[in-house]
């Protein structure tokens, strides 16, 4: 008797090569772009230690009503009990509770789909630092595009990592401002590959 083979399917044969071809696209990207590479990983270390760190202090019983306990009440008000942004630590001088009665910010319904996930505290510390660590990112790319030198745009977006200010800002509970840094060098990356094409 002949033993029969088992025939896969052309779709399946392809799914067992999807790591070899994973595995060259890391390779490719690790040769034509270190630098973003390693920018990627050092903002991915940002965000871990800082999430880390601010969380230790939010379980140290350090964190405050304002600003992380306004906007934790504020989403999960809003999600939950369809009060739109309801808080209670300033209601004497708030009387309708609304955060948008003192802050209109419509920024703030970005972070909802993030928060829903998991509605909580400490949602917001984790988000707040990996947005501000994704704003070297932007800059990276402005850098790039202005000096035309990936190792100077890349030191560049570790500088600003490393900002003392930035993780001054980091280290206090949470804001909505956390998206100023991506919110101001992604237009000023736009514009400045809109003028580079327009002068070649």
């Amino acid at each position: 008797m002949k033993s029969s083979k088992l025939a896969l399917p052309d779709s399946f044969k392809n799914l067992l090569q999807l790591p070899n071809h994973g595995k060259k696209i890391i390779t490719q990207f690790l040769k034509t772009r270190p630098y973003a590479f390693l920018l990627g990983i050092v903002i991915f270390i940002y965000g871990i230690v800082f999430s880390y760190f601010t969380l230790l202090k939010h379980y140290a019983f350090a964190s405050y009503a304002w600003d992380l306990g306004t906007f934790d009440q504020a989403f999960y008000t809003t999600l939950f009990h369809g009060k739109l942004f309801y808080y209670t630590p300033e209601l004497l001088f708030n009387t309708s509770g609304s955060y948008f009665a003192v802050h209109f910010s419509p920024i703030l319904f970005f972070f909802l789909p993030l928060y829903i996930i998991h509605p909580s505290a400490i949602t917001l510390l984790i988000l707040k630092s990996f947005i501000l660590a994704l704003g070297a990112l932007p800059l990276y790319m402005l850098a790039k595009e202005s000096l035309k030198n990936e190792k100077s745009a890349f030191l560049l977006a570790i500088t600003y990592l490393l900002y003392p200010p930035l993780q001054g800002a980091n280290w206090f509970d949470f804001q909505p401002q956390v998206l100023l840094p991506s919110s101001s060098f992604l237009p000023s990356t736009s514009c400045s590959k809109n003028a580079g094409s327009s002068t070649s």
